[in-house]
């Protein structure tokens, strides 16, 4: 008795807090909105949002309260089939009319896949890249493993891969939403949120993770919601391998295991079964067991060992101040590069410096309450505002040696009109996506059987999100797959306030 009630009260301390941090996020979204220029720099823009920005939304908004009667006639098969049809011919547009050039870390991971598959393992040497950051060798493996299936190297396939995930992506919420919620109307909502949500879109030609990292994860999220339903053995298993997969491309996903682990306690205080609770505990080991055997495999491989840089440096990174690069305060600032350069690469020198400025900065801040709260305030409001979550930027840049060709990529990466209106309908997205979730939260809980504790995962994860990018480096595009997996929640809230709104309607005298 007392464990169901202890899972109660943490529940509503995550559904209260929930309200809390989307009452912020809504607020902020509503009257700033973040931009990132296509000039080959990272200087993100903070300008206020444009007021009719805010009344097309409105419009929008009573759009679907006057659709409301008619969206569940239409089949959520069809209406699936044809956002994917639009994908398949603006995704293959976008493809055709880019080099296959990549920059930065994209273009240093995918061509240690291509050294590594031919024998060449300078990569992996000391002062190279996969020496520094080991924590790319489950996305090198998995582009190493593509290029071997595929027996090419062009990044074009890569591409395509992408554009074929993103649709997988798009399948996995319409039925994550579907298990949750069981309601026509919220499923065909969700199909029009996930398709509409454009950063979905722009990032198939990112080639570093994103796109199957978060394929995965929702993969994982999916079948955590069935086992915990069912029960079923392969369920289990098909979570353990989804996630394994999601966290080996991108490590940050520990923090949706960590998320899935919360509500599997919580879980099993409720109905004191410890099935999912040790299903999620043995995904937590087997995560960290096959990156320490990923890690071992190479170190074999090239006759090094690959510590990497200290987690601390980052955490530095992420509380500095150093227009380096022109770039708002804890973004980031290559610290992570001029601390191992000044130190020669000697990991625990490096480790003992970025304490020696952590130390300082906390206490530079710490003195300076004003300035501190202006800090963490752009941090917060560039990360979490910027509606395209630089899938835009992570693109071809033609300042940076990418060039693209056709009107319609011209448009988007040369910030003409398709770059306008993408960020003018991708912000209206945000602020519908953060409403939404808000009024779901509040909604769950006056009734929180309809939600049930799976629903809590996105709530937590984006949580997690949030409390981790406040200290650590940060990029909006880095928090992409913490909002994409709050559709489903969104999609029943938006629903939700709109019937409220009809009930008013028909009550009236």
């Amino acid at each position: 008795m007392l464990l169901q009630k202890s899972s109660f009260i943490l529940t509503r301390a995550a559904q209260v807090w929930s309200i809390i941090l989307f009452s912020l996020l809504l607020l902020i979204s509503c009257f700033v909105q973040t931009t990132l220029p296509m000039d080959g720099t990272e200087m993100a823009k903070m300008v206020a949002t444009s007021p009719w920005l805010l009344l097309v939304a409105v419009m929008t908004l009573f759009f679907l309260f006057c659709l409301l009667r008619d969206l569940p006639k239409i089949k959520s098969k069809w209406l699936f089939i044809a956002g994917c049809l639009i994908y398949l011919i603006l995704g293959g547009l976008l493809i055709s009319q880019v080099t296959w050039v990549l920059r930065d870390d994209a273009r240093l991971v995918y061509e240690s896949a291509l050294a590594i598959n031919h024998g060449d393992y300078t990569y992996l040497t000391k002062d190279n890249y996969l020496y520094r950051y080991p924590h790319q060798l489950g996305l090198v493996t998995y582009e190493r493993v593509l290029v071997t299936l595929f027996r090419t190297s062009s990044t074009k396939l890569l591409f395509f891969l992408n554009l074929m995930l993103v649709l997988a992506s798009n399948a996995l919420t319409w039925k994550i939403t579907d298990s949750l919620f069981k309601r026509p109307l919220v499923n065909n909502l969700v199909i029009l949120l996930s398709f509409f949500f454009l950063p979905q879109l722009f990032f198939i030609l990112f080639v570093y993770g994103l796109v199957p990292g978060l394929f995965f994860s929702l993969l994982a999220f999916y079948a955590f919601i069935l086992y915990r339903k069912q029960g079923k053995v392969r369920q289990a298993f098909l979570f353990m391998v989804a996630m394994l997969l999601a966290y080996l491309i991108r490590n940050n996903y520990i923090i949706l295991t960590l998320s899935f682990a919360i509500v599997a306690l919580l879980d099993m205080m409720a109905r004191k079964k410890y099935a999912l609770f040790v299903v999620v505990a043995l995904t937590f080991m087997m995560n960290f067991g096959a990156s320490a055997a990923l890690k071992s495999y190479y170190e074999q491989l090239a006759d090094t060992n690959l510590s990497g840089e200290p987690k601390i440096a980052w955490v530095t990174m992420g509380l500095n101040d150093r227009p380096i690069y022109n770039r708002v305060a804890g973004w980031y600032d290559a610290y992570v590069e001029t601390v191992y350069s000044d130190n020669n690469g000697n990991f625990k020198k490096i480790e003992q410096q970025s304490r020696t400025d952590l130390s300082k900065r906390l206490t530079y801040m710490s003195s300076h309450p004003k300035y501190t709260f202006d800090f963490f305030k752009n941090k917060i409001i560039s990360t979490w505002t910027d509606s395209l979550f630089q899938s835009v930027w992570s693109g071809p840049v033609e300042a940076q040696g990418q060039k693209v060709s056709g009107d319609f990529a011209k448009s988007i990466y040369h910030q003409k009109s398709g770059y306008q209106i993408a960020y003018f309908i991708a912000h209206i997205l945000l602020i519908f996506i953060y409403f939404g979730v808000l009024v779901a939260a509040i909604h769950f809980i006056k009734r929180p059987i309809i939600m049930g504790l799976d629903g809590l995962v996105p709530l937590i994860y984006l949580t997690g999100g949030f409390i981790f990018h406040l200290f650590w480096e940060t990029k909006s595009q880095y928090v992409y797959p913490y909002v994409f997996l709050l559709l489903p929640l969104s999609a029943f809230g938006l629903i939700t306030f709109l019937e409220r709104l009809q009930f008013k309607k028909k009550s009236r005298p």
